[in-house]
């Protein structure tokens, strides 16, 4: 958030050349025929009386009985099965307020999230409050576990995902707060009990935390905004990918190199693909200075496999990637687009072949505007994705993409 000026800058002075992609008659036609294929619907459309004044900046999840549930700027909300939407609780600004990252739910239908801003410690942060942990039960009762700002070094703004272990402590980031003002990984016990985990200290091993994804054993992976290689865009630092495991040892598993290198400023949260590698993205830099895929191994291997170019492909990615069991990988860029540089775009990129199709690019009208959230998919191959502006009525939208 706080270098979205400087990533536009970034972007904007880098070569902007079109990645050279050999010509082959048969392949283009296979592109056109995957992207004719795609049906684009707006499946609902936030309006005033939602209660909110911006649409969804984090993605959806589903549940059994395909049931969808997400967050807007005020609301946790339920899409059914038949396209009808019934907002579960509207936030006070003690609860928090403008949660930007996805909800996770356990077996027994608790939904949990972090709110960016709100909550009852308004000191460190100002008016508008330093975020919260919060819980949604099944029958409606809505419990805010953890107030942050409520002691000096516990963290401010939490941003991704959170992660929830089989004993039901909840783990995440802060982008900023601790001890030195860089940001945190926390844990919150089921009690609402928070400790933190680690203080960044804002130089190689990053700073401006996003989100986590942990695996099997308890160890927590994650990336940093900027920090990490001092010699990468001087002052600010490219990011950073770490490991925290679970003795609390922390490693910097890569620094990133920026432009032209393999990309700057990691946004989004890591998310496990086929033979537990990582996947993310970087919003800038890459070959072209728009933007990366990349794939790591456990032990810090990193490959690039796509290098963003800009409009008409899409560039600026920040969101979550989604990586089916073949591994393709579905996502969203913030720009790009055919008709507008910052309209956005849906995207899939196939590994194997290394092909990039783009399934939809977004028009800043009725169809939505800044998809910032990542993308879900069902049983069907069908994407579910949100966007937070525009939609019939300007306040942003739900929408769906039929292969």
């Amino acid at each position: 958030m706080k270098n979205f000026a400087r990533n536009i800058r970034s972007a904007c002075s880098a070569g902007q050349v079109p990645l050279a992609w050999p010509l082959v008659l048969a392949a283009i036609l296979l592109a056109a025929q995957l992207v004719s294929a795609q049906t684009y619907k707006v499946i609902y459309s936030f309006h005033q009386e939602d209660g909110t004044v911006f649409g969804p900046t984090a993605g959806l999840i589903k549940d059994a009985a395909g049931n969808f549930y997400g967050v807007n700027w005020r609301s946790i909300f339920r899409l059914d099965v038949n396209g009808s939407v019934t907002f579960l609780h509207t936030f006070a600004d003690s609860e928090g307020i403008h949660p930007l990252a996805a909800l996770i739910a356990d077996r027994s239908g608790n939904l949990y999230g972090s709110a960016y801003e709100g909550g009852s410690s308004t000191g460190p942060c100002g008016g508008l409050g330093c975020g919260t942990v919060f819980k949604l039960a099944p029958d409606g009762t809505f419990t805010m576990l953890y107030n942050f700002g409520s002691t000096t070094s516990d963290g401010t703004h939490p941003t991704g995902a959170l992660v929830r272990d089989a004993a039901g402590n909840l783990y995440g980031t802060t982008s900023a707060g601790g001890t030195l003002g860089y940001g945190t990984v926390f844990k919150v016990d089921p009690i609402g009990n928070e400790t933190v985990l680690y203080n960044f200290t804002g130089g190689t091993d990053g700073k401006y935390p996003r989100g986590l994804a942990g695996d099997a054993a308890g160890n927590l992976y994650g990336t940093t905004e900027d920090g990490g290689d001092p010699a990468c865009d001087p002052g600010y630092g490219c990011g950073t990918i770490f490991k925290l495991d679970v003795n609390g040892n922390f490693t910097v598993l890569h620094a990133f190199a920026g432009y032209p290198g393999d990309g700057e400023l990691p946004e989004a949260s890591l998310v496990w693909g086929p033979g537990g590698k990582l996947y993310g993205t970087t919003r800038n830099g890459g070959r072209h200075g728009r933007g990366t895929i990349f794939r790591m191994t456990v032990e810090g291997e990193l490959t690039v496999l796509y290098s963003f170019t800009g409009a008409p492909n899409g560039d600026l990615p920040a969101s979550p990637l989604l990586v089916d069991p073949s591994g393709n990988i579905y996502g969203t860029t913030m720009g790009g687009a055919k008709k507008s540089d910052n309209a956005g775009t849906v995207f899939k990129f196939n590994v194997k072949t290394r092909t990039f199709t783009q399934l939809h690019s977004f028009y800043a009208n009725s169809d939505g505007w800044v998809p910032l959230a990542g993308l879900i998919r069902d049983k069907s191959g069908a994407l579910y994705g949100t966007t937070e502006r525009e939609g019939a009525y300007g306040m942003g939208s739900i929408f769906k993409i039929t292969p």
